[in-house]
């Protein structure tokens, strides 16, 4: 099941991997399995990831960025950019 949800939920293209809620309905264990294994390619490869979740408990070491898209209170979003760490 992990293997399919994985394959199900990315698309490759070339050096980037493009995960959209890879760990959702994943039992903890199996989750922090895929985080794992996600962090392991985006530390030891020169593969770019971008990782879409709505959880906040999904983090992976090896990313340099985080966007947040905020509601305003008039139904628009502004995009919350931070750098996670410093830039090879």
């Amino acid at each position: 099941e992990i293997g399919v949800r994985l394959v199900g939920s990315e698309m490759c293209i070339r050096d980037r991997l493009i995960l959209d809620e890879p760990c959702q309905g994943l039992d903890p264990h199996n989750r922090n399995q895929i985080l794992k294994v996600i962090d392991i390619i985006g530390s030891g490869t020169p593969t770019q990831i971008l990782f879409v979740t709505h959880s906040s408990e999904d983090h992976l070491n090896c990313l340099d960025y985080e966007l947040r898209f905020l509601k305003k209170e008039d139904g628009t979003y502004e995009v919350q950019k931070t750098k996670l760490k410093s830039l090879r």
